[in-house]
């Protein structure tokens, strides 16, 4: 039933309307994470991005597109107001790829090559996949932060927090205006927040673990309990064996804001007789 659902609205955006065209095109821009070390939502010390989009015109009012997605995003307790944070001194930095499927809606009937509908703003949703790894460098070394289980992951045994996953689920929602530009060319400008599948972007969630237990993995690696706690590089230990570090209760997310150009390929030609 749900297939014929699915089926019979695919074949009724593609009959419908005088859209019916492919975009495709390259957006570039800035990213932006929240999470456990931005838990005020600054958006102070963004990351770059760039990405292609591929785009296809059911109607005026509805699209389906695909994009693929390379960011940075980072952040450290240096730049959080909350005292507590700032004596937490975490800090991290990650690579994100993301490929995603969005449907956008527009909110004015759009046509490229109109010089009456040539504007529009619209909104987006979807689905997608990406991969991230945080790292944090520590007396010019950097580390990967998972593979070093600073929440005490490195002895699941004990503790019984498993490794994380690091390629989970992305879900864009967002908002956009887009402009014909001239002759097959359109530009527009998107803020596309997505919500996740983890709480682990930023390889913080949980608890302190005590660092006799983070001590013995790694064949007793000592760099484990340093990189779960770095507070004591800047003043007084605040780590404690079930302290709070994170806040598990809520999932990271990320922003981009993006900057795009695509090339439509809507025939000019007039149709045979």
């Amino acid at each position: 039933m749900k297939k014929v659902a699915f089926m019979s609205l695919f074949l009724f955006l593609t009959l419908v309307g005088k859209a019916q065209f492919w975009e495709v095109g390259f957006s570039a821009g800035t990213a932006h994470y929240f999470g456990d070390l931005n838990m005020y939502n600054s958006m102070r010390k963004p990351g770059g991005m760039i990405g292609g989009i591929a785009k296809y015109n059911f109607t005026d009012y509805i699209a389906m597109r695909v994009t693929g997605t390379y960011g940075l995003i980072h952040f450290s307790d240096k730049n959080s107001i909350n005292p507590y944070f700032s004596a937490r001194n975490l800090s991290f930095y990650s690579s994100l790829y993301e490929g995603s499927f969005a449907f956008e809606f527009n909110f004015f009937k759009y046509r490229v090559q109109s010089n009456d509908f040539f504007y529009t703003p619209y909104a987006i949703i979807g689905v997608g996949v990406f991969g991230y790894n945080p790292k944090a460098k520590l007396n010019g070394t950097t580390y990967n932060l998972r593979d070093y289980g600073t929440e005490g992951q490195i002895r699941s045994d004990v503790t019984g927090t498993d490794k994380y996953q690091t390629n989970q689920f992305s879900f864009p929602i967002g908002m956009g205006f887009k402009y014909w530009i001239h002759n097959r060319w359109s530009a527009s400008f998107e803020a596309g927040y997505r919500f996740t599948s983890t709480d682990y972007l930023d390889d913080v969630s949980g608890t302190f673990v005590d660092k006799r237990i983070l001590n013995s993995g790694i064949g007793g690696n000592y760099i484990t309990p340093i990189l779960a706690d770095r507070s004591s590089e800047i003043g007084a230990s605040i780590s404690m064996a079930g302290k709070q570090r994170g806040d598990s209760k809520s999932k990271d997310g990320f922003m981009f804001l993006t900057l795009s150009l695509t090339h439509n390929f809507k025939s000019d030609r007039c149709p045979k007789q």
